[in-house]
């Protein structure tokens, strides 16, 4: 539960970066059209928002007992919500990447570029270090799960042939989705060699 808390605090921090010095940037903004903006920075503001909501409900859960180690409900409620986020921006990624290599002969978005990043917010961190952050974000909730940080009341198993995450306890098991290939969490009996 800490692990989650604390490192999902550090990715918000870090995201609030991406968005209130890079995406905000008005000199970066005059040195991109409004389409390359969108590519770059895609819907990282959304993506934010539904991670600050997941925030509040794991630091609501842990006001409720330090000793609290069960989580695995408030991943359920919230991976419906970034599924629609998650998805855009990590399909996204490729032209984000081809973006920014093009955007190497822009001069002034170079020049802007460096700037922005020779700030002392960036804590010597590129743009593009923060722009992979929801992917990686994703990656790590599933490592988080794989190892087990959420045990309690509810049992966590990875099976990775269909990359779902099933969570069993007095409830049916249900299947989520972590990875941003499958759409919602469908109710269905477990595997038959997952008890």
């Amino acid at each position: 539960m800490f692990e989650l808390i604390g490192s999902e605090a550090s990715y918000l921090r870090s995201l609030e970066v991406a968005i209130s010095h890079f995406y905000a940037s008005k000199a970066l903004k005059q040195t991109l059209s409004q389409r390359e903006h969108h590519t770059l920075f895609s819907n990282i503001s959304y993506v934010m928002a539904a991670s600050e909501k997941f925030f509040r409900d794991l630091e609501m859960r842990l006001a409720e007992s330090v000793l609290i180690s069960q989580v695995g409900d408030i991943v359920l409620q919230h991976c419906p919500k970034f599924h629609p986020l998650y998805v855009p921006y990590v399909t996204n990624m490729m032209y984000q990447e081809a973006l920014l290599k093009q955007l190497q002969q822009n001069r002034d978005f170079v020049c802007s570029l460096k700037k922005l990043e020779k700030d002392p917010v960036c804590q010597r961190q590129s743009l593009k270090s923060f722009l992979v952050l929801p992917f990686q974000r994703i990656t790590r909730i599933k490592l988080l799960l794989e190892v087990g940080v959420f045990c309690g009341v509810e049992v966590f198993m990875w099976k990775p042939a269909k990359g779902f995450v099933f969570i069993s306890g007095r409830r049916e098991f249900k299947e989520v989705c972590l990875i941003a290939f499958e759409s919602q969490f469908h109710q269905q009996p477990p595997p038959a060699n997952a008890s």
